[in-house]
């Protein structure tokens, strides 16, 4: 027997809904069965029986931080193993977590380990040639270890208007951005130099010499701000770029403008649907943050109704973003509050004006606490196998802790009625969360910044969000997180299924 030294920041959390299971930094077992920092043979145990005996088995795939070493990543062949344990009629998330870990482990499986084979896949993926020096990028993503070579779907989605933009164009637009300070700041590259050193060029610090030299234009809000275009991306902007102020102002009709014609565009098909009892699990996290087939979302999120700010142009602006929804032109690019973060997870923190009731974070607050007599529905195991959904009123509250500590961006009026029907709790320190089982994550006036730090931890990051980030085909729900609707309908049991698995 050897040691499978956790060299790297390995977390195991792939089922903390149903088993509190943990594994230490470094576990005996035999080298062969070692994946880095996780060992199959200790997780194994011929005391584990039955349904939590699959639980305990899926639990091999370990989460290593997208901030961190990359080369800790589950082998296919244990991922697959697994698949036999878990029988028909499982509770769904049990089901969600198997179809992920699948498609995880697929995806794994065929990424190309030469440059010649990632060259071919990109030409027959995307129909045109890998960008200039793409073998200076393979090299680069070799040496990190990426488990991710292929993939570039939502690179390729973002940029692909700009393939119908001139370059003097391009270049004019870009000029017209820069042209208002206040809601733009430009990233400057020229001969490996940085115009300012920033977190953006911190990103981007170790392939500095092999960059070309362009001129970035960020955008300097939490907001996306280009609004899909309906006429085409380059049309002639003589007079400047026409810029919208939508800020505390309902904003529904613009920012699902484009639905009417993005709806016509055809549909990828979808996964045969797993059975859910009646519970709105996410079971595509793709058509769940697609705006334009969720017509209910209109009375879910503050960003629809009143958003802190939205100055927006339906002008095409090759405008770096970090986050958007899928209406918006903006291209998606890393956020720097992945990298600067405050409240920073450290080891030792872990675990042994009017519509606001309808906001996303309200709700949640609302639904946490039970503060509205609110029938939740649940999923009882009647016999082996065999789920039947029922109603009650029981209260979770006692499974939270959740609350506002302070209230902002709101008028005088409402932030008197929300302190009054919310009761202000006493702040806490942001490491806080950090010593709980569970942390809820979800959007502020866009996307969370803390999402990366939270995945860190040795908690159970649930995950609440509309916006589409660079990290939504690399970081797989119910692999690295559990997502959570909008709408909250499954939040009651998700926890609740844990506590059962005891």
């Amino acid at each position: 027997m050897g040691h499978c030294n956790n060299s790297f920041h390995v977390r195991h959390r792939l089922v903390d809904e149903f088993v509190r299971f943990h594994i230490g930094s470094s576990c005996p077992c035999s080298v062969s069965n070692c994946v880095c920092g996780s060992c199959t043979d200790a997780i194994l145990r011929p005391e584990v029986r039955s349904r939590q005996e699959a639980f305990v088995r899926l639990r091999t795939v370990p989460f290593v931080s997208a901030l961190e070493d990359q080369s800790c990543v589950p082998r296919s062949s244990i991922l697959t193993e697994t698949f036999g344990v878990l029988k028909q009629n499982q509770h769904p998330i049990e089901l969600l977590i198997q179809r992920s870990s699948k498609e995880f482990a697929e995806v794994l499986e065929r990424q190309s380990t030469t440059l010649e084979k990632a060259i071919a896949e990109h030409e027959k993926r995307y129909r045109r040639e890998p960008p200039p020096e793409f073998d200076k990028w393979f090299k680069y993503a070799k040496s990190q270890r990426s488990p991710i070579i292929d993939d570039y779907d939502s690179i390729m989605e973002s940029l692909g208007p700009c393939w119908e933009v001139s370059p003097a164009q391009f270049r004019r637009n870009v000029d017209l951005a820069l042209e208002r300070p206040d809601a733009f700041y430009s990233f400057t590259i020229k001969d490996g130099s940085f115009g300012d050193y920033n977190t953006v060029a911190k990103m981007l610090a170790d392939v500095r010499q092999d960059l070309p030299d362009v001129t970035l234009t960020i955008n300097a809000l939490d907001e996306p701000r280009v609004i899909l275009p309906t006429d085409r991306p380059d049309s002639a902007l003589s007079d400047g770029i026409p810029f919208h102020d939508l800020t505390h102002r309902n904003a529904l009709s613009v920012i699902t403008r484009p639905c009417g014609w993005q709806d016509s565009a055809p549909v990828q098909p979808a996964r045969k649907p797993i059975a859910s009892h009646g519970l709105l699990f996410v079971q595509s996290l793709r058509d769940a943050k697609n705006i334009c087939r969720h017509p209910e979302y209109k009375r879910m999120h503050g960003m629809f109704s009143l958003p802190a700010t939205l100055l927006y142009t339906d002008a095409f602006i090759p405008l770096f973003t970090s986050a958007k929804f899928p209406t918006f032109g903006d291209v998606l690019l890393p956020t720097p509050f992945y990298i600067k973060v405050e409240d920073s997870y450290e080891g030792d923190d872990d675990y042994p004006h009017g519509n606001w009731r309808i906001h996303h974070r309200q709700r949640f607050v609302t639904a946490a606490n039970h503060l509205e007599p609110t029938t939740n529905t649940f999923l009882s195991e009647v016999r082996l196998g065999v789920w039947k959904p029922y109603k009650s009123q029981e209260i979770l509250s006692q499974l939270y802790h959740v609350q506002f500590t302070s209230l902002t961006q709101c008028e005088d009026g409402d932030c008197e009625a929300e302190k009054e029907y919310f009761h202000m709790g006493k702040w806490d320190e942001g490491s806080a969360g950090f010593k709980h089982r569970f942390i809820f994550d979800l959007d502020s006036n866009s996307y969370s910044g803390r999402f990366h730090n939270l995945l860190k931890s040795h908690s159970l990051i649930m995950k609440q969000t509309l916006f589409r980030e660079g990290h939504d085909e690399r970081l797989f729900p119910r692999i690295y997180y559990v997502p959570i609707s909008l709408n909250l309908d499954e939040l009651p049991e998700t926890p609740k299924t844990e506590e059962d698995g005891d």
